[in-house]
């Protein structure tokens, strides 16, 4: 669980203030959400499985940060999860951009790419579909 504390405070030496925290003692579940003002991440950790996802404020709909990795690093949808050390890197090394594509010029454009990305991830994960 040391990952989740490790990308929380990089959040909050780059801006983001925790919005909302739980964690459940006996169950090892952990939620936190951290806010720029315009940004969120969610960082969520269910029956030991991480999940780190991004909105906008102009949004209702949370992005797997997976699909953002794809969008920015220009990479092909996998349906495989990324690991702690892969999300921290990605957040050490694109926060910058990933900020940009969220801000309120460019988030419409964002979010459809975004959407886009989905729709391949969920025909590789359910061909028959």
């Amino acid at each position: 669980m040391e990952h989740i504390y490790i990308i929380g405070a990089f959040l909050e030496q780059n801006g983001f203030e925790v919005i909302q925290k739980n964690e459940s003692e006996n169950f090892g579940n952990y939620i936190a959400v951290y806010s720029n003002g315009s940004i969120f991440f969610r960082i969520l950790l269910d029956k030991s499985q991480l999940s780190i996802e991004i909105k906008s404020y102009q949004s209702f709909e949370w992005f797997d940060v997976s699909l953002v990795l794809c969008m920015v690093d220009n990479k092909s949808v996998s349906i495989k999860s990324l690991g702690a050390k892969e999300i921290f890197d990605f957040l050490k090394n694109k926060l910058r951009e990933v900020i940009f594509l969220f801000n309120n010029i460019n988030y419409p454009a964002t979010e459809k790419k975004l959407k886009d990305l989905e729709r391949i991830r969920s025909k590789k994960m359910f061909p028959d579909a």
